[in-house]
């Protein structure tokens, strides 16, 4: 059997997500989504808790998704973004609107999307939120009959 070698065509890929809540200590203020878990990494890693590293250099796709909380009475706005190397990636910011709570059942959200994104060897990305009530959260929701845990970030990468 031969050597393996890493080629140009080589398939690298990582998943993290998180297992606990996070919450806005002020609004309209920027926090770093943390990652308490992984899955699969492949040339990929997780350090400081939030940054997500790659091994080698190329073009992947970066796709994310958190799961919002709000337990107030009024909509609320979510913003999301990309940094690398802790620099804001451009036009990778999004908004969201988070219904209100409604009698004892809260305002619930899953907001995801992907971009792409070229990658030098040891950049390293992180997910970014700001909200505009601390009545707002990224929960992870318990599993419940047929229904299995909600992580409250999922974030996933992979070289194209």
């Amino acid at each position: 059997a031969g050597a393996w070698v890493q080629s140009a065509w080589a398939h690298w890929y990582g998943t993290v997500f998180d297992t606990t809540d996070q919450t806005a200590a002020a609004i309209n203020t920027a926090y770093a989504v943390t990652f308490n878990s992984t899955g699969v990494l492949r040339g990929v890693s997780l350090s400081s808790g939030s940054r997500v590293a790659v091994t080698y250099a190329g073009d992947y796709n970066v796709q994310f998704s958190v799961q919002l909380t709000n337990t107030g009475a009024d909509e609320y706005d979510v913003y999301l973004w990309l940094k690398k190397n802790g620099t804001n990636v451009a036009e990778s910011a999004g908004q969201v609107t988070i219904h209100k709570k409604h009698g004892a059942t809260n305002g619930n959200l899953l907001a995801g999307w992907n971009q792409y994104l070229t990658l030098a060897a040891t950049d390293y990305l992180e997910l970014y939120w700001q909200t505009s009530s601390t009545t707002v959260s990224l929960d992870t929701l318990p599993a419940g009959g047929n229904v299995p845990r909600s992580p409250s970030a999922i974030l996933t990468i992979n070289r194209i």
